[in-house]
């Protein structure tokens, strides 16, 4: 209602600046997305009844409908373009998004993704990014939705099983975490994220009092890491870190 509220007191053009961390992803879909400048704002359309008006008075018919407050607009205002229509501004492209997201600008990286989800929400590799930048803000509910439609949009998304597993474990009761981090070594049994799966999912299994399955899935993991070069990055891991920490586990567990 608060968000319904700032769109029907602003004049048609007119913008809606919102705090850094504060979006209105599937709050309201009232307001156009726009760029300035590398910075994102959100903007009011016109409604349906004013956009009628507005034919009207094209139409040569009086121009009853519309708001006061869009016909008294000062000289100066008009000078300004304050009342205008402003032109529709481009959706930004995934590259641009992920440029930001790899320089650290996550502020601008999400509404950039916003702005491309908003025009087109099955873009897997969009939805993909929003989870990450959701996730990195621990914002675990809405990456959680972001994830379950990356992989509605694409089921052999390994990235995005591997990240609803480190979701999930994040969530209060973990949900199914371990089915979806198995799923990722389903897809790819050699590769780096099945070593971060392994790991993971021996994690899981020391947690609630399984050892011998813990000691297997560490084993797993470890005999991936070995394969890559030690300075080789598995997520933002070194792999002999990585390989280090699970030899460490397992002599916890006896399992050496």
């Amino acid at each position: 209602r608060v968000i319904r509220n700032f769109y029907d007191v602003l004049s048609t053009g007119g913008y809606l600046f919102l705090g850094y961390s504060e979006t209105l992803w599937q709050i309201s879909d009232d307001f156009s997305l726009r760029e300035m400048d590398g910075a994102f704002v959100y903007q009011r359309p016109p409604s349906p009844s004013e956009m009628a008006a507005e034919r009207s008075v094209g139409a040569g018919a009086i121009p009853v409908a519309v708001p006061l407050r869009r016909r008294v607009i000062s000289a100066v205002d008009r000078g300004r373009g304050v009342g205008r229509r402003l032109p529709a501004r481009r959706v930004p492209t995934l590259e641009e998004a992920t440029a930001f997201y790899e320089s650290r600008r996550f502020e601008e990286a999400l509404l950039a993704v916003e702005g491309i989800l908003a025009a087109d929400p099955g873009d897997a590799k969009a939805q993909l990014l929003a989870a990450k930048l959701r996730a990195d803000r621990e914002e675990v509910g809405p990456a959680i939705r972001h994830c379950r439609r990356v992989l509605e949009i694409d089921p052999l998304s390994e990235e995005g099983y591997y990240l609803m597993g480190i979701l999930l474990m994040r969530a209060p009761d973990g949900g199914d975490a371990g089915e979806y981090l198995a799923r990722v070594i389903y897809l790819n049994p050699a590769g780096r994220r099945s070593a971060l799966a392994h790991f993971h999912l021996a994690g899981l299994h020391a947690d609630v009092g399984e050892p011998a399955a813990a000691v297997r899935e560490y084993r797993s993991a470890l005999r991936l890491l070995e394969r890559f070069a030690k300075d080789d990055l598995v997520e933002e891991f070194s792999a002999d870190f990585l390989a280090r920490v699970c030899r460490r586990r397992l002599e916890e567990l006896g399992g050496v």
